[in-house]
């Protein structure tokens, strides 16, 4: 049975706030384990671990110290408790008002000691790793400390513990941390917040009441769907329908369905009715917060920046699954499937199941009167309770078979001929869609407008409107830098074919190298969208003929 973590005597709630780290990585393997996996995908597992240990070791930190009792200080804490009101209920420390310097420096060193053991034991672990610089390093311009007020009266009013003389703040002192691995690193966000008062017993009390009945249902709610499957969880449907799966970025479609079926919970459940108008939502913190992600823009396919683009995308262009020139009938969604699947190691799994996030439980999120119950879901082993989102095996081949589809009913109507020696293809494009192409690289010489076109101009077709996930597709380009005078040229005399300039590669300036791709793309936006970018900056003959 899962419990949260235990601070303040009984109290079930660990008064940290939530950390969460970026990365592109699965569960860590044991180095022993047999495994096909490049350096570079071992070692960002490796980070992952390192982030994942330290925000677990911060946690447990600040399980032990999260409430500080003035009565064991020989600082007055009068002042702060008269800082924040119920008309001004926060405000920003800073460290050399004289009000407060004592304090802050009491929970500064308090938290340096642990920092470094922290640093230590990754250490020692990792030796090899870190001869002379550490694993872990503040980052000492993104320390913020701030005060909030706590309206003991409503608490009371709840718990019926009576707060005659009491007085008690919050104090969150947020920060950022750099984790190091070889050439790799993260920066994760933590909020670890501290009670501050005089009657710690009092004030135990109180808050071991507001969270054991307002905590149960949001983490019985998280208890029940650890493992989301997106492609057949009805409540997230909505993610798998809109191939909304990179969360290193942009999560806020599953926060807000995590949100809405909260709301739903709290309204039916009878045990919260004399204090349902008492909670609130922090609308700066999210419910759910990224502990890690499988998939990075990177591993979605985006081989613009890399110094091996023109290699990359010459291995992945169409020619590779349907053969050189055109061949129709090898243009099928299934042959596009197992390439791509076989050239995307993120897609390399045996397992059935394909992780796309880990997310830690958010309590900072809820609010009653005006208390944040801070702090995330654990196990009975202290460990955070993650809630894993997945889509199965069967579900992701179904969705790249629909792009692949889609990416072959493209090729045919403009009968895109792709031939590797030379690195060469040929559009061959209706005359309407001609014309306008050839009017806009006359005055601006930009592909932009004309991947818009073609896009557009497909996606009118009759046939492609039977297209399933057809609103998922999106033509476009990726640029490591921007480039004006490598692109297709209008050529006088010429009414027929648009080429490049001969002087000019795709994708590469007089001044320096540009790396340019040209993508299909697939997903909830062209911006958080799988990339397949099939022809890059060496692509030199890409000609444009009027069909």
């Amino acid at each position: 049975m899962k419990k949260l973590l235990s601070i303040l005597g009984n109290i079930t709630l660990i008064n940290t706030g939530t950390t969460f780290l970026i990365s592109c990585s699965n569960k860590m393997t044991d180095d022993n384990e047999p495994t096909d996996e490049p350096a570079a995908a071992k070692d960002a597992k490796i980070l992952n671990e390192i982030s994942k240990r330290a925000s677990n070791s911060l946690q447990k930190y600040a399980s032990k110290k999260s409430m500080i009792d003035e009565t064991n200080y020989d600082i007055s804490f009068e002042k702060l408790y008269k800082m924040v009101t119920l008309t001004n209920p926060s405000v920003v420390l800073v460290i050399d008002n004289p009000d407060v310097a004592k304090i802050l420096q009491l929970i500064r060193t308090g938290f340096n000691a642990e920092f470094e053991n922290i640093n230590r034991e990754i250490i020692n672990d990792y030796p090899n790793y870190y001869p002379t610089d550490e694993p872990l390093a503040v980052v000492e311009n993104s320390i913020n400390y701030q005060l909030n007020y706590i309206d003991l009266t409503q608490l009371a009013k709840i718990t019926r513990v009576d707060v005659t003389n009491v007085n008690a703040v919050r104090l969150d002192f947020r920060f950022n941390f750099v984790v190091r691995f070889k050439s790799l690193e993260t920066t994760v966000p933590v909020t670890i917040s501290y009670v501050l008062t005089g009657n710690a017993k009092i004030v135990n009390d109180l808050l071991s009441g507001v969270v054991a009945k307002v905590a149960k249902p949001i983490v019985n709610y998280f208890n029940q769907i650890k493992s989301i499957k997106i492609d057949s969880n009805q409540d997230f449907k909505k993610l798998y329908d809109n191939f909304d799966i990179i969360y290193t970025n942009n999560y806020e479609e599953l926060n807000t369905i995590v949100m809405h079926k909260l709301n739903e919970l709290i309204k039916i459940d009878d045990d919260l009715a004399p204090f349902k108008d008492k909670i609130t939502f922090v609308v700066s913190e999210r419910m759910l917060n990224l502990v890690s992600a499988s998939i990075t823009e990177a591993a979605a396919g985006n081989a613009a920046g890399s110094n091996a683009v023109f290699d990359l995308v010459a291995n992945r262009t169409t020619a590779k699954w349907s053969g050189e020139g055109f061949n129709p009938n090898q243009l099928t969604g299934q042959n596009f499937l197992n390439f791509y699947r076989s050239v995307m190691p993120i897609f390399q799994t045996n397992k059935g199941i394909l992780q796309l996030g880990s997310f830690n439980v958010n309590l900072l999120k809820v609010q009653v009167a005006g208390f944040p119950l801070s702090g995330v879901v654990a196990d009975n082993n202290n460990q955070n309770l993650n809630v894993s989102v997945e889509v199965s095996d069967q579900g992701l081949n179904k969705k790249l078979t629909n792009f692949g589809n889609i990416i072959a009913a493209f090729n045919k109507y403009y009968r895109i001929e792709t031939y590797l020696p030379g690195k060469r293809s040929i559009f061959h494009v209706p005359t309407n869609d001609f014309d306008k192409i050839k009017t806009y690289l006359k005055s601006s010489g930009d592909l932009k407008k004309m991947w818009s076109i073609l896009e557009a101009s497909f996606k009118k077709l009759s046939y492609a409107n039977g297209l399933e996930d057809l609103n998922l597709f999106y033509l476009g380009e990726s640029y490591k830098a921007l480039t004006t005078n490598a692109m297709l040229y209008y050529i006088d005399g010429n009414d027929n074919m648009l080429y490049p300039n001969a002087s000019y590669k795709l994708g590469v300036t007089s001044g320096g190298n540009v790396y340019w791709t040209f993508d299909y793309r697939f997903g909830v936006d062209k911006d958080s969208s799988f990339i397949y970018s099939v022809y890059s900056g060496y692509w030199t003959s890409f000609g444009i003929i009027r069909e």
